[in-house]
C-alpha cells in the first residue's frame, strides 16, 4: 500500500493527546495490509534523542498532501469550511470560524472546543478525508448488498446484453 521513503501523515488519537490531527512522517518499512513502520519528521524519541519510529496500523495512514495544496488567498476561506491548521508540528482539523483583516479564527471541536487565531495563511490548508481504495471497495460492496432486490434485478438487467 505504502512504499519505503514515501511521505505520509499519521492520524493522532485522543489517547495520545492528539485528537483530529495528522503528523508527517516517512515510511521506513511497509507491512502491507497491516500498516507500516513510520519515522516522524518532527517527533523525537525521548530515550534515544533520535527521530521517533513507530509501527502504525494502516487505518491511521494517509498519503501526505503536497505542499502546493494550500490556500493562495485569504478570500478562498469561507466561514464553516473544514480546514487543517499547522501548529506545534501537527496538522489539526478545525472549522474556519471568523475572518478578520489580520487572520482567521479556527474552531477545534475535538480539542477542548478551543478556538485558535491563525495569522499566516501558509499554516492553513483544506481538510481532506482519506478513504483507501480497499475501504472504498468494501463500502461499495456493502452498499450493493443493501440494495432492495427489485433495484438489483433492474440494474443487472440493464447491464446484460439483450439478444434478438
Amino acid at each position: 500500500m505504502f512504499a519505503p521513503l514515501q511521505l505520509v501523515e499519521v492520524a493522532g488519537t485522543p489517547e495520545e493527546g492528539f485528537p483530529s490531527s495528522w503528523v508527517i512522517g516517512t515510511i521506513v518499512e511497509s507491512n502491507g495490509a497491516e500498516g507500516a513502520k513510520v519515522q516522524y519528521l518532527e517527533f523525537i524519541d525521548e530515550d534515544t534523542g533520535d527521530q521517533l519510529i513507530e509501527d502504525v496500523p494502516l487505518e491511521r495512514l494517509r498519503p501526505a498532501l503536497p505542499p502546493s495544496v494550500r490556500f493562495a488567498h485569504w478570500d478562498e476561506l469561507q466561514v464553516g469550511m473544514a480546514v487543517e491548521m499547522h501548529q506545534d508540528d501537527v496538522w489539526w482539523k478545525g472549522l474556519a470560524l471568523r475572518s478578520t483583516p489580520a487572520g482567521m479564527h479556527v474552531y477545534q471541536p475535538d480539542v477542548d472546543q478551543s478556538t485558535v487565531f491563525v495569522k499566516l495563511l501558509k499554516k492553513l490548508r483544506p481538510a481532506y478525508d482519506w478513504v483507501p481504495a480497499a475501504a472504498a471497495a468494501a463500502v461499495s460492496a456493502q452498499q450493493q448488498q443493501q440494495q432492495p432486490q427489485g433495484e438489483e434485478q433492474q440494474q443487472s438487467g440493464q447491464q446484460q446484453p439483450q439478444g434478438h
